[in-house]
């Protein structure tokens, strides 16, 4: 199994919140495509909950680990 440390690195290279004027956007990266893939924009506190699950997913991913869900807090403690 791949690291902690390797997973939130990978998950913060390809995960990014973006400013979008009075809106924010998740956008991820899918190694798989070599494409990113843009998020809807939403206000700024769903658009941090939306960027802490890609970031979950991405990492769990990376670790082939199964998914899960986003409850709050940190979204390391979820790896």
């Amino acid at each position: 199994m791949k690291t902690k440390t390797a997973a939130i690195k990978h998950a913060r290279a390809n995960v990014t919140l973006s400013n979008m004027g009075r809106q924010w956007r998740v956008d991820t990266y899918s190694p798989a495509h070599r494409a990113w893939r843009q998020g809807h924009s939403t206000d700024y506190w769903q658009a941090r909950a939306n960027y802490a699950q890609a970031c979950i997913d991405s990492a769990r991913t990376f670790q082939d680990r199964p998914a899960c869900q986003y409850e709050g807090g940190a979204w390391t403690s979820y790896l």
